[in-house]
């Protein structure tokens, strides 16, 4: 089963497997994300005052952090399971390409991680000025 990537192409985390890229090389590694804290995409009216657009976004990127995370766990435990039925027949190099996968699943995590807490610290001190 394929790992899931963050997708570094909106505001949100969006969830992406492995391959499904344009580029056609298979695998995107998660990094943290960059972008400023907009308005979330409930924002239609655009009359919403500041600060509950300032929430809005708050709450869609927590939203897409834990989708993310949910969806990193569950094929994770996929992941574990298939070396686990398959640990007895396992090679040396099996082990280290699973080793491997595992730290980069965790660099993954860390990653997302860094991202949301940026977030969280821009919407705290946007919140201050609002």
């Amino acid at each position: 089963m394929d790992r899931p990537t963050i997708d570094e192409g909106n505001d949100e985390y969006a969830i992406r497997e492995e391959g499904d890229d344009e580029s056609g090389d298979g695998c995107e590694e998660a990094e943290a994300e960059d972008d400023t804290l907009v308005a979330g995409r409930r924002d239609e009216g655009g009359d919403d005052p500041p600060l509950k657009k300032l929430l809005d976004s708050m709450l869609d990127a927590q939203r897409g952090f834990l989708d993310f995370m949910f969806l990193n766990l569950n094929v994770e435990m996929d992941h574990l399971d298939v070396f686990q039925k398959s640990a007895a027949i396992a090679s040396s190099a099996d082990a280290i390409a699973y080793c491997d996968q595992v730290r980069n699943i965790c660099q993954e995590k860390v990653d997302a991680v860094s991202a949301f807490m940026e977030k969280i610290v821009e919407a705290q001190q946007k919140a201050m000025e609002t």
